[in-house]
């Protein structure tokens, strides 16, 4: 269901999603050679006029094998990173996520499917 607030000519409309299921995404976490790698921190953002709402970013770690599943993702577009090490909520802060925006994969999540999506690991 979709509800949205306003008219066409006012400043800030609001929309409203309701949504009965989440999504879910999964994929690998891949190193400069295109081989899986272990242990890295898997990170979903919003997009920046969602981003004020912390249970919107979703985080993880990719397994043994490389291989990564963040489940419950609410509906909507996000951007996903993959960090060999970044301090703990780095990525809530705008400025911090300046410098990494062209580094991420844009993913689009749709509610009841499951996404695929591989990912490079940021090293530095």
């Amino acid at each position: 269901m979709r509800l949205v607030v306003g008219a066409g000519n006012e400043v800030n409309p609001v929309e409203v999603l309701l949504s009965a299921s989440a999504g879910s995404l999964e994929g690998d976490v891949l190193g400069s050679d295109q081989k899986p790698v272990a242990a890295m921190t898997i990170v979903l953002v919003p997009p920046d006029n969602r981003r004020q709402n912390a249970a919107l970013y979703k985080t993880g770690r990719s397994n043994e094998q490389g291989h990564y599943t963040l489940p419950n993702v609410p509906p909507g577009r996000y951007t996903l990173y993959a960090w060999e090490s970044i301090p703990m909520g780095a990525y809530q802060n705008a400025q911090f996520m300046e410098r990494y925006s062209a580094r991420g994969i844009s993913v689009n999540i749709q509610a009841g499917t499951r996404t695929t999506a591989n990912v490079s690991v940021i090293r530095e």
